[in-house]
């Protein structure tokens, strides 16, 4: 079973016939629904002895974009990314969203405001060099923490994570500007879900809706 019809049949019993979108945000992101079986063109009900008024479509919304329609929203740190992907120029909502790509694209964010010289006074990092040695769960630390100072008043989880990023120097203004990505990169994929979200939400054209929503983000 699709996780996102999952996620749409567990939010559906617990929460009733309110309930009919799933979304998933996890490593990408995805999303299901209860169509009206008649609008659905493709399928032919009677002569499948289908007889439902309802049935349940995956969106697989993540391959929105393959055309070019988030170009838009685009930096060149997404196309780096895209262009190094497997499956380059497809499933790009998952590589705005997903927690599989968004602490890579922190990363190099990063990584430029080093090479700029207005992170960790210019000095090189190495480890922060290495593809994937800013894991995504670090973005999640860091906001949810965000607020924690220490009694020098340093953001304690930056600056932890900095140690463990064996950064050579860093200091308050270095841990601002590394929770300002993050909180940058995180603020823009929720708005890219939360538009996905409202556009299923207008195709469906129900008032009253529960979308049920789980995953690791």
């Amino acid at each position: 079973m699709n996780d996102t019809v999952g996620q749409l049949a567990a939010t559906a019993y617990k929460y009733g016939q309110e309930c009919v979108v799933g979304v998933v945000i996890g490593y990408g992101c995805n999303s299901s629904y209860l169509e009206d079986t008649a609008k659905i063109k493709k399928f032919n009900a009677a002569a499948s002895g289908y007889k439902f008024d309802k049935m349940v479509v995956v969106t697989e919304w993540e391959e929105f974009g393959e055309k070019g329609e988030l170009a838009a929203v685009l930096t060149q740190f997404d196309r780096d990314i895209d262009e190094v992907s497997v499956h380059k120029g497809k499933q790009m909502i998952d590589k705005l969203t997903g927690a599989l790509y968004l602490g890579e694209l922190v990363r190099r964010i990063l990584m430029q405001f080093t090479l700029d010289g207005q992170l960790f006074s210019g000095k090189s990092c190495e480890k922060l060099g290495e593809v994937d040695s800013f894991p995504t769960k670090y973005i999640s630390e860091i906001l949810r923490q965000d607020v924690i100072l220490d009694e020098e008043g340093s953001f304690k989880i930056c600056r932890r994570i900095c140690d463990e990023l064996d950064a050579p120097s860093h200091c308050t203004a270095d841990y601002e500007i590394i929770h300002e990505v993050c909180h940058a990169v995180s603020q823009r994929s929720a708005a890219i879900v939360a538009a996905a979200i409202a556009a299923l939400l207008r195709h469906i054209g129900q008032s009253n809706i529960k979308v049920g929503v789980g995953g690791a983000l």
